[in-house]
C-alpha cells in the first residue's frame, strides 16, 4: 500500500532517532538535543497530519463515488 519509498523513510527516521540518542548521550550542554527532540517533534506532527489527510481524502473520495452513483 505505501510503496517502495515508504522503507525509505522509515529508515531515515530510524537514523535520526539512532543519532538524536547518541547525541543524547554524547553531549554536554542541552541546547543540540533540545534542538533536536523539538526538530523529531515537528516531523512526527507533520507526518501524522499527512496520515490523517490523506484517510479524510480517502473517505471522501469514496463518498463522492457513492453519491455519483446515487445521482
Amino acid at each position: 500500500m505505501g510503496g517502495p519509498h515508504r522503507a525509505g523513510h522509515r529508515r531515515r527516521g530510524a537514523v535520526f532517532a539512532v543519532g538524536f540518542v547518541l547525541v543524547g548521550f554524547a553531549a554536554e550542554d542541552p541546547g543540540l538535543p533540545l534542538l533536536l527532540f523539538l526538530v523529531l517533534v515537528g516531523i512526527v506532527v507533520v507526518e501524522l497530519v499527512v496520515l490523517v489527510l490523506r484517510s479524510l481524502l480517502r473517505q471522501a473520495t469514496a463518498l463522492r463515488s457513492d453519491l455519483d452513483g446515487v445521482i
